[in-house]
Formats: structure tokens, C-alpha cells, sequence
């Protein structure tokens, strides 16, 4: 696996993971770190490079500082609404698919957090931009058109206090939000649960950062990059 580092686009900064083979093509995953994180740390939260990183290529950016002195995405709500995301992943993947490595059939999400709620964003705005979305934890703060015809899982603690997986408000009341339930919002993507690939995964008794969503995961007998290189290679 080659490691690009750390690098800028448009004055932001994001970690690339690139294949060895420079004169094939391969599917891109785009890794949103949740609020106050960072595309550096949030790659190395996941530890996922040996399990994808010769497979595709690994994209993990870092959202712009909100109104509130942290990095933030606007996935809808009041966590950065000024922020232009949908505008600079546009930009920045046009550069990317130019340098003919990128099978665009195949451009998939994993978002934490308020980078899950980036990712549904996405899905709701850019349906046929996305192959899938992973979201662990997350939330749908926008409408859904119902128009995505992706794989969809939501990979969600029962004891999550800061996005109940039963809708309502959080416990960070930093953002006082109004969360939709999720056994909800995930059918609400009939598309994707009618075809089979649209599924809310409950880890019951285990809460929301990216530690406990592992554990929860092991508790089933997988891990969180099983689990991720199985949903997207399925």
C-alpha cells in the first residue's frame, strides 16, 4: 500500500491512500471523520489500510472550521451550514477521476458521526454519484427523495446518547437536535432495503465514538474493517 500523505486541495487538507498499480483503475472510498475530528485522525481510528488500502483507493478529508471553532461538516442542521461540502467533493473528485484511476461506478461513503450525516446528504442530493453509503453512527437531517439505488447500512449503538438510534434529542446539547429514529429513516430508502442492501445494524449495548462501534461489531464476530471491505466488495 502507498500512502500519498497528507495533502491539499482548494486549502483543505485530506490523507490519500493510493494502490500500487498505477495503470489500473479502482473503487473510491470516501472516509468523514465526525465533528472535531480530522481526515489524518480518523484514518488512524480506523486502522483500515491493510484491509482496503491494495484494493482502492482511500480518501480522508478534513471539514472546515464551523461558527463554533471546530471542524465541522454541513450535513444539514446547525453543525456548519455555511460550509460548501457538496461543492468541494465535486471539485476535488473531478481532479481525482482526471487522473484515470478512479472506476466511478464504484464511489462508496463511510461517515462517522457528522460524517454520516454528510453521507446521507449525499445520497439524498447525489444518488446516482454513489455506489454506497456506510454509516456508523449517523443521522438524516435532510429530505429523501427516495431516489438512491445504492447499498445502505446504518451501523448504530443502542446506548448511542449523542444520536439516539431511536430519534430525539441527544445528549450533547451543544447542537440541540430533534434525531430522527433510525429503524425510520433507514427503510425510508426503499430502494436500496426492497433490493436487499438497506439495513439498520444494532449493536446493542454499545454507545456512539468509533471505539465502541468496533467493539459492538466484534461482539457480533466481525470487525469494523470486515465489515466495511465486505459491505462494499459484496
Amino acid at each position: 500500500m502507498r500512502i500519498s500523505g497528507i495533502l491539499t486541495f482548494d486549502g483543505r487538507e485530506y490523507v490519500v491512500n493510493t494502490p500500487p498499480l498505477e495503470e489500473e483503475r479502482y473503487p473510491l472510498v470516501l472516509f468523514l471523520h465526525g465533528g472535531g475530528g480530522s481526515g489524518a485522525t480518523f484514518r488512524a481510528q480506523m486502522n483500515i489500510g491493510e484491509t482496503l488500502g491494495e484494493e482502492m483507493i482511500l480518501v480522508f478529508p478534513t471539514a472546515t472550521v464551523n461558527q463554533d471553532a471546530f471542524t465541522a461538516w454541513n450535513g444539514g442542521g446547525p453543525f456548519n451550514p455555511d460550509a460548501d461540502d457538496i461543492t468541494y467533493f465535486n471539485d476535488l473528485f473531478f481532479a481525482m477521476i482526471a487522473t484515470g484511476r478512479v472506476d466511478t461506478d464504484h464511489m462508496y461513503i463511510v461517515g462517522h458521526s457528522n460524517g454520516g450525516m454528510l453521507g446521507y446528504r449525499f445520497i439524498c442530493e447525489q444518488p446516482d454519484n454513489w455506489r454506497g453509503l456506510y454509516s456508523m453512527p449517523g443521522d438524516l437531517l435532510v429530505d429523501n427523495p427516495d431516489l438512491f439505488e445504492g447499498k445502505l447500512r446504518e451501523t448504530h449503538g443502542t446506548l448511542d446518547e449523542n444520536i439516539p438510534i431511536d430519534g430525539g434529542f441527544g445528549a450533547e446539547s451543544f447542537y440541540p437536535i430533534d434525531y430522527a429514529d433510525l429503524y425510520d429513516v433507514v427503510p425510508s430508502f426503499t430502494r436500496a432495503v426492497n433490493a436487499g442492501i438497506g439495513n439498520l445494524n444494532p449493536l446493542v449495548g454499545y454507545g456512539h465514538d468509533v471505539t465502541e462501534i468496533k467493539n459492538g461489531l466484534i461482539s457480533q464476530g466481525t470487525t469494523l474493517q470486515e465489515d466495511i471491505r465486505n459491505f462494499i466488495l459484496a
